[in-house]
């Protein structure tokens, strides 16, 4: 009787023990582990697709397996983007500088490897990483003329990326000239309306060349073809007779080293008895159409709500004045440190400045516009700024500045979830059987997330 008992309660335990190890098995089956897709978003680059530097050298990039990472998998090459535009003159000794960004975050989104040739070289040359904020550094020819310029980045998983940039090698110790023509002596006298001519000699060109009087508006001069002088009409009745100043600026390609400033005097007969200040210039708001400035979010405490700015920027300024506008200047400039809690700034580089026309009218008010193509400067913050001069003696100025940042190579967002295989709980049921407990399975969930936002595309 005992034996028969015992055999039926072995029975029982063995029969309880299969149909819970067979259930636990058959959930396994039944559900399968989470599969994981991820979608990687890049910008869309004229200059980006997947060759190789075919018939160059590929030093030093080693064979590495084409493993995802995290279980994504990576079939988009780096980003590269040029300090310099396409076509451009960049001085001798002056620095190229390369942002080459890949979308692999397991690998700080940084590329294996980036390789670089000049004209018909037929090597490849390792691009220098200067370890900040994934800029590598370029030599460039140290003669002048045309040279070409190709680039190669490849990630971890052998996606290569190319570019290609052109741009013209000029001379750095070559410093503009400037002759005075209209006035050409000291303290001639000058009457009526006055047309103030110059000469500018350089080699390729300066940036700009303006003229001053005294403190006033500083003046963009136009360039005449036929007799190669740059010039300004003036109309110098409207100034307090007696002793004043000329100063002309002319600034080359080189403008850190290369801004040279000339100055003459001369007399006014007939002008005004006092000087004529009036008020100073006025902006609306309400008529303008400016970037999002950063400095306000950063006042509200909403940093990270920040949208950056990326592709062609567009900025446009309403202003007027009583006596009316005598110059308009727009220049971005380079912030090389922001505290992201109280707004403050350091103001870098000039990334560049031009003088602006007026491009129409609402009322009142003249309309200044400009489009920043911001694809040519690299992913940083900057200051915007507009200089607003009226036509006072003592020239009234305004400045209407934004701070923004500009982001044109996109972060991947990705998620991943993961559980333990069917495989790993073959053994858990007779622990389970034991202990009578039940553990429930987790999924471990990583997510990887930008901290900036990009401004939605309009139409």
């Amino acid at each position: 009787m005992n034996r028969k008992l015992s055999r039926t309660v072995l029975l029982i335990t063995m029969i309880t023990i299969s149909t819970y190890i067979g259930g636990i098995f058959a959930i396994n089956m039944a559900t399968p582990s989470i599969q994981i897709n991820y979608v990687i978003i890049s910008n869309n680059n004229d200059q980006m697709n997947k060759t190789f530097p075919q018939n160059y050298s590929r030093r030093g990039i080693e064979e590495i397996d084409d493993v995802g990472c995290c279980g994504r998998v990576d079939v988009t090459p780096p980003l590269i983007i040029c300090s310099f535009t396409n076509n451009s003159l960049v001085p001798i000794g002056a620095t190229i500088n390369l942002k080459i960004i890949d979308d692999n975050p397991c690998l700080d989104n940084i590329p294996v490897e980036a390789l670089y040739h000049w004209d018909k070289d037929k090597s490849n040359t390792t691009v220098d990483d200067l370890d900040r904020d994934d800029i590598f550094e370029v030599a460039i020819p140290n003669y002048n003329g045309t040279h070409v310029l190709y680039v190669y980045a490849v990630d971890a998983v052998g996606n290569w990326s190319s570019a290609i940039f052109s741009f013209t090698i000029i001379p750095s110790d070559y410093i503009p000239t400037i002759d005075f023509i209209t006035p050409s002596t000291r303290n001639e006298i000058l009457t009526g309306m006055y047309v103030f001519r110059v000469n500018v000699t350089y080699d390729f060109g300066p940036i700009n060349v303006k003229m001053q009087i005294d403190s006033s508006a500083r003046l963009t001069m136009d360039y005449n073809e036929t007799s190669s002088y740059y010039y300004r009409s003036y109309n110098v009745s409207e100034l307090t007779n007696g002793y004043h100043w000329l100063k002309v600026t002319a600034v080359d390609i080189n403008y850190k080293l290369h801004t040279v400033i000339a100055k003459i005097n001369f007399t006014i007969i007939g002008g005004q008895e006092t000087a004529i200040v009036s008020d100073p210039p006025e902006w609306d708001p309400s008529r303008s159409d400016l970037p999002t400035n950063l400095s306000y979010d950063i006042e509200a405490g909403d940093f990270l709500k920040y949208y950056v700015e990326s592709e062609n920027i567009s900025f446009k300024v309403a202003v007027k004045d009583d006596k009316g506008m005598a110059a308009v200047d727009f220049t971005v400039y380079t912030i090389d440190n922001l505290d992201n809690y109280t707004g403050e700034i350091d103001i870098g580089n000039k990334e560049f400045t031009q003088s602006l026309s007026k491009s129409g009218s609402d009322g009142t008010w003249d309309i200044y516009q400009y489009t920043w193509d911001s694809t040519t400067s690299l992913d940083n913050y900057y200051l915007c700024e507009f200089e607003v001069q009226d036509t006072d003696e003592v020239a009234n100025r305004m400045y209407i500045r934004v701070v923004l940042e500009v982001d044109n190579v996109e972060e991947t967002t990705a998620s991943l979830i993961s559980t333990q295989s069917s495989t790993e709980f073959l053994l858990v049921p007779s622990i389970l059987a034991l202990t009578g407990s039940i553990v429930p399975l987790v999924p471990v969930i990583l997510t990887v997330t930008a901290s900036r936002i990009r401004k939605p595309e309009t139409n």
